[in-house]
């Protein structure tokens, strides 16, 4: 609407010089179109630029994602409890091969916690 206004101004200033409707009509015409093309390309970078933005947000949240997976398998191989029973199944496993080398599976022995009492 501004540029609306602003032509119909020029057009009013324009009627006492003798400029033909023909010429005011081509040079309004350019300037829209100088107008439409510029907006064209300021649309065109904010696309690129929100594909950008959104692939690095992509980019940083798989990254994010795979330190958490590397964190929790880390974890899981880290925790006293599993080393506890992998020690427990290494040392089931040695017990039976000398008892029977042909063992077919290998059982894991329970903990027992033995609770002393001072009477």
């Amino acid at each position: 609407m501004e540029a609306v206004d602003q032509m119909a101004e020029e057009l009013k200033r324009n009627q006492n010089e003798s400029t033909s409707i023909e010429d005011y009509l081509a040079t309004v015409k350019s300037r829209l179109n100088k107008k439409y093309m510029k907006l064209n390309k300021d649309r065109e970078r904010s696309k690129i630029k929100c594909a950008r933005n959104m692939k690095e947000t992509h980019e940083k949240i798989n990254n994010h994602m795979v330190s958490v997976k590397k964190a929790s398998a880390s974890a899981k191989r880290s925790s006293p409890e599993s080393t506890l029973q992998a020690e427990d199944n290494k040392e089931n496993t040695y017990s039976e091969n000398e008892a029977n080398p042909r063992s077919k599976q290998v059982h894991r022995v329970k903990r027992v916690r033995i609770k002393y009492s001072m009477e």
